[in-house]
C-alpha cells in the first residue's frame, strides 16, 4: 500500500467519522469534501499504472463532488432562510405553515 493510497483512506475515514458526529450542515458539507480530496488523493497512486483509467476516474469524481456540494449548499441556504439555523434537527422542525 503507498503512502498516496494511506493518505486518502484516512481522509475518508475522517469525513466519515465527522459526518457521523456532526449535527451542522456545514460541517457535513465539509466532510463531504474531505472524503472528495481522499478519494482523488487514493486515485493518485493509479495515475503511473493507467493514465487513462485516472482520467475517468477524476472525470467521475468531480461531477460527483460538484452535483453533492450544490444539492447541499442549496439545502443548507433554504433551511438557513427557514429557521435561521444551519443544524441537522432544524430540518423537520421548520416547516412552513
Amino acid at each position: 500500500m503507498t503512502l498516496a493510497i494511506l493518505v486518502g483512506v484516512v481522509l475518508i475515514l475522517l469525513g466519515l467519522y465527522s459526518i457521523a458526529v456532526t449535527r451542522n450542515l456545514v460541517r457535513v458539507l465539509i466532510s463531504l469534501e474531505l472524503i472528495t480530496v481522499g478519494a482523488f488523493a487514493a486515485l493518485a497512486a493509479v495515475a503511473s499504472v493507467n493514465p487513462t483509467l485516472v482520467f475517468y476516474g477524476v472525470l467521475i469524481l468531480v461531477m460527483i463532488s460538484v452535483s453533492e456540494a450544490s444539492i447541499l449548499a442549496a439545502l443548507i441556504y433554504r433551511n438557513y432562510a427557514l429557521t435561521g439555523e444551519t443544524d441537522v434537527s432544524s430540518i423537520t422542525a421548520g416547516r412552513e405553515t
